[in-house]
């Protein structure tokens, strides 16, 4: 059996805030500025924003599968 020269319980990864809590912070702001400021419309026509949108929802696609394949290797 090999024995590690670190004691079990001792917090070496240097991570100032586990991963989950930017990402819960960034939601529940996100959702805040979206509930304080529905009125405000950056697109004042729909097309627009799906204009908009789209590209970046297939970029996000195309870099997922990226970093899947990526990992994979």
């Amino acid at each position: 059996m090999i024995r590690s020269k670190f004691p079990p319980n001792e917090d070496r990864d240097g991570v100032a805030v586990l991963p989950p809590v930017p990402f819960g912070i960034g939601l529940v702001l996100g959702a805040l500025v979206q509930f304080l400021w529905e009125p405000l419309a950056f697109f004042p026509v729909t097309w627009i924003g799906h204009v908009a949108g789209w590209p970046l929802v297939v970029a996000s696609i195309i870099l997922v599968i990226w970093a899947r394949q990526t990992m994979a290797r």
